[in-house]
């Protein structure tokens, strides 16, 4: 597409140029005779700026040239009638001959006296005495590119002379052939080319009597009271650089006619006029295909950043991969946290359960207590009102003794049960952290256990968790010590409690053994002892409160901690999707780079820095045919020239 514009854009400075090139002659047709003349008298008026900057321009380099304008007068379907040419021979070094080769005839001077003479071999040496030589001549060769004109009225041919005066749908399309054509090697291919002669047409029709002009290929004008039709063609160029050749220029449109439709209801055609030229020297700057080596290493940077740019979206999607494998995991981690979370929540209430039955365990023991204290006083008033033989206490220490036994081993086991009945959250918490706490089937093997390992195994445990989980635990870690602690407490109360109901068994067997001593010992043993028991159970009621107290906290924490959980699982749920969704976008991204990579840049490249390379070897070529086209006549070995045609038509009236 960008081609096709800059071909339009060339198109348009090629047609400014060449119209602003044919209005600095001062040649014209004359209507009266016929022929194509030039005023001697007005020449230098019109062209005297022209003439004075191409003078100084040959002056400058010091070589003759010689500028000649072709002026073909031609039937209204471009048949050739006539043709005259005009000659002007530069004489830069102001020479006093100036040495011509020319194929003219009936050649005459049309400005100036100055004569020549024919040599042997053809020349023409004009006697310049240092002045320019402006001449004119006839000719009958065939022009380089031929002009068919064809017209259309209602869509049917008709001859031109036969349209005069007609009404109706009007076309009339203008073909040009290039019989100028050469055959050179280029790029490595043998390859015919065209003269690249660019090729200006336009016309004038009355607005009276013509409407709905438009032009095919062209440009259409109105002053108002006239329609100016023309258009550019560059007959042959297409075939020529051959962009057929080249992959998505295939529809690339170099138009070689042109055509004008219009409807009118009188028809008349003044004329048309074609302007020809192949002096691309002056309409393009060929320095610019020059420029093609920096487009092609511009290219080549494109190319290769275009190559970072695919790597890079690939670098990205691992990154992004790695990146989303971890949020999978994270998110099994959470799971995972919410679900021991979860559990730890039930293990806290079942051990605040186990806490009120132990502090009511022990309020029953303490009543009991009270009652067994209640019977010792009892027993310590019959034994001082019994006879001096005794035989009431030792029936009363028979029945207290069998009691206290009972009394005992209720109360260890009752005890027991409760510590088991505390213990047995504890495991269902620790149970996931791999912690287990054995079942305690009597007194010494509870208050013999040592629970500080159970709190360095948690520690352990915790700091084998992941960051998110052990930062969870160890938010709980303060109440998880604060119970241990509490039934460490537990462990020593129960021990001394242990150690006094012992006590108190082995003085109730010492009674029933030595009645004599029955009396005493109660009084002074028992009863302290009883005394003692009694109090370390209120002491224990009072461990027990405090131990409620921390699995409440405990409680509390763990609902705070499952509702921790909850919002990190939801969290990471969300984090995945939009990891989901990032992934997604790298892979399009990646998908996205590698087409446009493939499909443009690489197609870009090779059209660029191959398939383009052999258009501007064929452009280049094209124009050095172009430049090389200096004379429709002939041109003297030492002498440059340049070249321009004007075709006018005969009216139609």
């Amino acid at each position: 597409m960008r081609f096709r514009k800059q071909m339009i854009i060339a198109a348009s400075i090629v047609a400014l140029g060449a119209v602003a090139g044919i209005g600095g002659y001062a040649y014209y047709v004359n209507h009266s005779t016929g022929a194509l003349e030039l005023k001697a008298e007005e020449a230098a008026a019109p062209a005297a700026n022209t003439e004075e900057k191409t003078a100084e321009k040959s002056r400058t380099s010091k070589e003759p040239k010689k500028e000649e304008t072709v002026y073909v007068k031609a039937a209204p379907d471009g048949t050739v009638k006539d043709i005259v040419v005009s000659d002007i021979l530069r004489n830069a070094a102001s020479a006093d001959t100036i040495t011509d080769q020319s194929d003219l005839k009936k050649i005459k001077n049309i400005k100036g006296k100055e004569s020549f003479k024919k040599s042997d071999n053809g020349e023409l040496i004009w006697n310049a005495g240092g002045n320019d030589i402006y001449y004119q001549g006839e000719s009958t060769s065939r022009l380089p590119v031929e002009v068919k004109i064809s017209y259309y009225l209602d869509g049917q041919k008709m001859e031109p002379k036969k349209m005069a005066g007609k009404s109706g749908q009007v076309k009339i399309r203008f073909d040009y052939v290039n019989h100028e054509t050469q055959t050179i090697t280029v790029s490595g291919e043998e390859r015919t080319i065209s003269t690249p002669f660019i090729v200006v047409t336009g016309m004038f029709l009355d607005e009276e009597k013509f409407t709905d002009v438009e032009m095919e290929n062209g440009r259409v004008i109105s002053d108002g009271s006239r329609v100016m039709a023309g258009g550019l063609v560059i007959p042959g160029l297409s075939e020529s650089i051959a962009l057929s050749e080249v992959e998505d220029m295939e529809d690339l449109d170099l138009p070689e006619y042109l055509e004008v439709s219009a409807y009118t209801t009188d028809f008349e055609l003044p004329l048309t006029m074609t302007a020809v030229t192949a002096d691309f020297s002056e309409e393009f700057d060929l320095d610019d295909l020059d420029k093609y080596d920096e487009l092609k290493d511009d290219m080549q940077e494109l190319k290769d950043a275009s190559t970072e740019l695919v790597d890079g979206t690939h670098e990205l999607v691992d990154g992004v991969v790695e990146l989303k494998d971890g949020s999978i995991e994270l998110y099994d981690g959470a799971v995972e946290l919410d679900d021991g979370a979860k559990e730890l929540k039930d293990g806290a209430e079942k051990l605040d359960d186990g806490a009120d039955e132990l502090k009511d365990g022990l309020e029953d023991l303490k009543e009991a207590l009270k009652t067994y204290n209640a019977g010792l006083d009892t027993l310590l008033s019959s034994m001082s009102n019994a006879d001096g033989n005794g035989n009431d206490i030792s029936v009363v220490a028979g029945q207290l003794a069998a009691g206290v036994d009972q009394v005992v081993d209720q109360v260890l086991k009752t005890t027991l049960d409760s510590v088991n009945q505390q213990v047995e959250p504890l495991r269902t918490v620790l149970g996931p952290l791999g912690i287990s706490i054995p079942e305690f089937e009597s007194v010494n093997q509870f208050t013999e256990y040592d629970f500080s390992k159970i709190l360095q195994a948690v520690q352990q445990a915790v700091s084998q968790l992941p960051p998110e989980q052990a930062a969870a635990l160890g938010a709980q870690a303060g109440e998880l010590a604060g119970a241990i602690e509490k039934l460490k407490e537990a462990q020593g109360t129960l021990a001394a409690t242990q150690t006094q109901l012992l006590t108190l068994q082995e003085g109730m067997h010492q009674l029933s053994a030595g009645l004599g001593q029955v009396y005493g010992g109660v009084k002074n043993k028992l009863k302290p002892g009883a005394q003692e028991i009694l109090d370390g159970s209120r002491k224990l009621c009072n461990g027990s409160e405090e131990l409620k107290e921390g699995t409440y906290e405990l409680l509390e924490g763990t609902g705070e901690l499952k509702d921790g959980t909850v919002e990190l699982l939801d969290g990471t749920v969300e984090l995945k999707d939009g990891v989901q969704e990032l992934y997604d976008g790298s892979i399009e991204l990646r998908d996205g780079a590698e087409e446009f990579d493939r499909d443009g840049i690489q197609k870009l490249y090779d059209l660029v820095c191959t398939d383009f390379q052999k258009v501007i070897d064929r452009a280049r070529a094209v124009a050095d045919a172009g430049e090389a086209y200096q004379t429709f006549t002939k041109l003297a070995p030492n002498m440059k020239g340049s070249v321009k045609f004007l075709i006018e038509t005969e009216e139609i009236k």
